[in-house]
């Protein structure tokens, strides 16, 4: 009876009855357009319709938030009277948030269903798409537009409207190509990256407006998932603390639990995880060029040669490997290129006594102390070009994901294809285990 009565209540108010027409009635349109786009070709991957559905998803994102803090701060006016009700305040917000939440659940479903039809209208079948479309749409679709509405809800708890607006423009910002612009401009004024900054905000995957990737779809990251649940986790720590209506006991308790939700998702979000930068932003697609326009690359042949390599790589949030590296004499350096993405642990020789070292930029140099032909690196880490993850990893052999002899010129600032290729001039054993 509440729920009905809520959203009763929104049917009567014509503001948010038109705003809710016209989202549903553009969202439709706009999935119907996209639809009969696909259809036409039929060579046209169904990974294709799936992202035009997401593209969609920052503007959903801007209106639930927008949406909800309307709803809810319209509500707070009542606060008091509605506090002395049987019911109180806290089943007037649940039943209004689910009303709200009803109108996400509609859209996933109209989504769903356009993309299972796309799936089977242009024969291209199979489980193991149709459970990655839904996947994806129950991640990146229900649960961001949750986020959303658990957002303009934490949003509409602050007092004065100023502030919350403030922090739905910067929300505005991060969700939309402006972020990219804003942050490039940024950089290029003040040499400062506020991207990572903006990134907070940025709900919606970066990927959405790009190309989708053929060969791992669309990857469920644990930095994204960790950040939208970080939001809806952090609206409930909130609402916990500010709730009147609950026992002292009950309070510590459900807010305790929050925050250490919080705390959880929070380092899931910062743990790096590699997977390319689909944005134009200043750490975007462009992160590396700007990167060797302000660091001098060095060209330095080595005077030794590699007999071979066994490597072993481990791939989870990003690259985890260990080098070993026969050479053909003994030095007392050795000087190797490696990209700066991938921090060193330690280096050993052949007998595991660690051996000195020092790193500038690309550029490795080892202390041969031990006289040792056999040298053992340790070293993880990600680039944002060549990703390396559980799901997915794509790293060619003339790249310095793996110690090259000799300081290279990895990057040139002047080439469509950016990196070099550093494939050694000899023939060499290989022996890679995963």
């Amino acid at each position: 009876t509440n729920l009905y009565l809520q959203k009763k209540s929104i049917e009567r108010n014509k503001f948010y009855k038109i705003l809710i027409i016209l989202m549903f009635l553009s969202f439709s349109a706009f999935l119907m357009y996209s639809f009969i786009s696909c259809i036409k070709d039929i060579d046209i991957p169904s990974l294709y319709m799936l992202g035009n559905t997401l593209y969609t998803l920052p503007y959903l994102i801007i209106f639930f938030i927008f949406f909800t803090f309307e709803c809810c701060y319209k509500l707070n006016r009542y606060y008091e009277p509605i506090c002395v009700t049987k019911k109180g305040m806290r089943s007037v917000y649940k039943n209004q948030l689910q009303s709200i939440f009803l109108y996400d659940l509609l859209l996933f479903a109209e989504a769903l269903l356009f993309n299972v039809i796309y799936i089977f209208a242009n024969k291209q079948f199979s489980l193991s798409l149709v459970i990655h479309t839904l996947v994806v749409l129950i991640i990146y679709f229900l649960l961001c537009i949750l986020s959303a509405i658990f957002i303009g809800f934490l949003l509409s708890k602050i007092k004065g409207r100023f502030v919350s607006y403030i922090i739905m423009l910067i929300i505005a910002i991060s969700e939309t190509n402006l972020m990219d612009s804003l942050s490039v401009g940024v950089y290029n004024s003040t040499g400062t990256d506020i991207t990572k900054s903006l990134k907070f905000f940025n709900i919606a995957p970066a990927s959405i407006g790009w190309t989708p990737n053929m060969h791992s779809g669309y990857i469920i990251t644990l930095d994204k998932l960790s950040q939208i649940l970080f939001f809806i986790f952090l609206a409930l720590l909130f609402y916990c603390l500010t709730d009147n209506e609950i026992s002292k006991n009950n309070k510590i308790l459900k807010s305790t639990i929050c925050f250490c939700l919080c705390v959880i998702t929070l380092v899931g979000y910062i743990l790096p995880f590699s997977a390319v930068q689909m944005n134009l932003s200043a750490s975007g697609v462009s992160a590396d060029k700007r990167y060797y326009e302000n660091n001098e690359q060095v060209s330095k042949p080595a005077d030794f040669m590699v007999d071979s390599y066994d490597l072993e790589f481990s791939f989870r949030n990003d690259l985890n490997a260990v080098a070993t590296i026969k050479t053909d004499d003994f030095k007392d350096e050795y000087k190797f290129t490696l990209y700066h993405g991938y921090k060193i642990s330690k280096i050993t020789d052949g007998n595991n006594d660690e051996l000195n070292f020092t790193r500038d930029s690309d550029y490795l140099t080892i202390k041969n102390t031990s006289k040792s032909k056999l040298i053992k690196i340790y070293y993880h880490g990600s680039c944002d070009k060549y990703y390396s993850n559980y799901l997915s990893v794509f790293l060619p052999g003339n790249f310095a994901f793996y110690p090259i002899p000799g300081f290279n010129e990895m990057y040139s600032t002047h080439s469509y294809a950016g990196f070099d290729d550093l494939s050694l001039p000899y023939e060499t054993d290989f022996n890679v285990t995963v």
